[in-house]
């Protein structure tokens, strides 16, 4: 557990600066975001559960469900208890590592993701990228909700063109506030 605390903390510290390391860049702006119902205000049934590998349907509208495995994740849209969240939010619980909420395709050429993350058991992360891959942001359980963001830009191997909001391990998280905005890249000083 300590190292995925120590991995979460390195995480913040470099996205923090919105530095793209894989490229050399920094982001010289940011612009609105391009997210559907990133705050789940969307009017959502009750619980869904996908159950086996691949994508499947989600509880909160405009949101897919992945599964890394065989086993089961359930999503559904709650009250909200995030600070400064409107008045929903998503919950995620999963049996599966790298399993959870996907949104895709955003056809830009480099975005910021930042998104609201309490978890209640294991850890999860927020990733940008093409079917998922890195980079990523961790973040292990914790009683208290914290902003996590990835950036993705130009000059990687193959655009980004989905965030996923995931699994480490099996877990139990709830997100909020989440958004999704086009970035243009300048070379880093």
């Amino acid at each position: 557990m300590r190292g995925v605390r120590r991995m979460a903390l390195i995480a913040i510290a470099g996205v923090a600066a919105l530095v793209v390391p894989s490229v050399g860049h920094a982001a010289k702006s940011i612009g609105p975001n391009i997210i559907n119902n990133g705050g789940f205000e969307a009017a959502a049934g009750g619980p869904v559960t996908f159950c086996g590998p691949g994508g499947g349907p989600a509880a909160p509208p405009s949101w897919g469900a992945f599964n890394n495995g065989g086993g089961c994740t359930t999503t559904e849209v709650l009250p909200s208890t995030a600070p400064g969240g409107g008045s929903q939010m998503a919950h995620v619980v999963s049996q599966n590592d790298s399993s959870g909420l996907v949104q895709c395709c955003f056809d830009i050429d480099g975005f910021l993701v930042r998104a609201m993350i309490k978890v209640n058991s294991g850890a999860a992360r927020v990733c940008v990228g093409i079917l998922g891959a890195p980079p990523c942001q961790l973040y292990s359980a914790g009683p208290t909700w914290m902003k996590l963001q990835a950036v993705s830009g130009a000059g990687q191997p193959g655009q980004p063109n989905e965030i996923v909001i995931y699994t480490v391990g099996a877990a139990d998280f709830y997100v909020d506030r989440v958004s999704v905005q086009p970035i243009t890249l300048g070379n880093a000083a």
